[in-house]
């Protein structure tokens, strides 16, 4: 490709910092977030010979935080930016206390996350996710995001025009979705589900189990469920009705699925 010359590590830090926590700011590019076999955090940088050095990223640790941030963020110029640049990060086996991510543009690729608070904001990018976490926040707009293999015991989603496919084990599920489709397929019991949807269709997919009540709003489009439900009202009641689900639809669809 014109303006392309062979990829290079052009910068790496080793860190055996006792860090709990870090950041992530970016713009373009590849990221993969990998494992790590020994217990340092290792962040590298590759990039073509032409990449500007002033450019590459910039790092800070403070009080246990661990800040990543884009050498091109106040300087990039979208849609003349010719130069490639990927950035990887292995992370130790270990918990984090938080992780946050804020991307644009990129294909990000995480695996095995395991953290006890986990926030990310994709814009135009595309992601693939797999990992731990207690509380999952993810913001998407105009985005493709796929996650299997997830541990998650609260997951709040906000997206818009963005596609979401995830499978795991989920316990509670907020999701506020604008167009497009967002699809959870959780092998465990959801014990609680909150979903506002406006022109998009939101999918849920659980095991057999000892009941559910879902209590929908719905100005216009459709619901369907799988399970043999009992309706009284606004309500919808599958056996013992423990476990609440609330849905409220502004077009679009909400749909419950037996795995």
């Amino acid at each position: 490709m014109v303006g392309y010359s062979e990829l290079i590590d052009r910068k790496k830090v080793c860190l055996d910092h006792t860090i709990s926590d870090i950041a992530l700011d970016w713009i373009t590019g590849d990221i993969h977030i990998f494992e790590n076999e020994h217990d340092e955090i290792k962040v590298v940088q590759i990039t073509d010979t032409k990449f500007p050095e002033h450019k590459l990223f910039h790092h800070t640790v403070k009080n246990g935080k661990l800040s990543i941030t884009d050498g091109r963020k106040k300087k990039i110029q979208i849609g003349f930016n010719l130069h490639k640049t990927n950035l990887e990060i292995y992370l130790p086996k270990k918990q984090f206390d938080s992780i946050s991510i804020d991307c644009t543009g990129v294909n990000l690729f995480v695996e095995h996350l395991d953290a006890i608070k986990c926030k990310c904001h994709l814009t135009s990018g595309t992601a693939k996710l797999s990992g731990k976490m207690e509380e999952f926040t993810f913001h998407a707009i105009g985005s493709n995001v796929s996650g299997e293999f997830l541990e998650i015991q609260k997951l709040h989603l906000q997206t818009t025009s963005t596609k979401i496919d995830f499978s795991g084990e989920f316990s509670e599920i907020n999701v506020n979705s604008t167009g497009r489709t967002t699809k959870v397929s959780s092998s465990t019991m959801i014990q609680k589900i909150e979903s506002i949807s406006t022109g998009a269709n939101v999918k849920v997919e659980i095991p057999e189990n000892d009941g559910f009540s879902c209590h929908l709003k719905k100005l216009s489009g459709n619901f369907k469920s799988d399970f043999s439900l009992m309706h009284s009202g606004d309500s919808y009641i599958y056996k013992n009705g423990k476990n609440i689900f609330s849905a409220e639809l502004r077009g679009g669809s909400f749909s419950i699925s037996k795995i």
